[in-house]
């Protein structure tokens, strides 16, 4: 009947030999493949703690900058100040590798004097930026009306960079 109409009816070939087939097989293959490897980098970046520390102490600065430039926006200077310290001491933690974001003046200073190649006018710089937001904050005569803000987002953020750099720039074995 086929040969009477002029149609010529082939055999379909097996899925297996089809060429779409085959192509589709190989992207599997890679994709994969690359799939594997992915996971074994991401695997091998998360036993990195110097990295996990980092990326943690980078989150938690940009979350208290964050908290900061709100309390600026509203005018509130006790919720800018509590988050500016806040934003220094989560960057002194990630170089300490202790938790300092509880740590009063006092605790800093005797915290960080073992640690001797730390620079001293950091060191003094930021001392004297947690002193003042602890006066700031907790002295009942202190007056916040005519805060500045922009003189204090500045020191912050100089501080915690500074912090962070030095974080970044230690050895791989772990905390200074």
């Amino acid at each position: 009947l086929i040969d009477n109409l002029g149609r010529y009816a082939g055999l379909p070939s097996p899925l297996a030999y089809a060429p779409t087939f085959q192509w589709s097989q190989l992207g599997v293959l890679i994709l994969t493949l690359t799939g594997f490897t992915l996971i074994k980098i991401r695997q091998n970046l998360a036993r990195d703690e110097r990295r996990k520390r980092l990326q943690e102490a980078h989150a938690s600065v940009q979350k208290f900058s964050d908290e900061g430039e709100s309390a600026m926006n509203r005018s509130d200077a006790r919720s800018f100040i509590l988050a500016s310290a806040s934003e220094v001491r989560a960057a002194v933690s990630s170089v300490c590798g202790l938790s300092a974001e509880a740590w009063t003046a006092e605790e800093f200073v005797s915290q960080l004097q073992a640690k001797g190649h730390i620079d001293e006018a950091l060191r003094d710089r930021t001392c004297s930026f947690l002193k003042e937001s602890e006066d700031a904050l907790f002295r009942s005569d202190s007056n916040l009306r005519d805060f500045q803000y922009s003189e204090w987002k500045s020191r912050s953020s100089s501080i915690s960079a500074s912090w962070l750099k030095i974080a970044a720039s230690t050895k791989k074995g772990g905390p200074v």
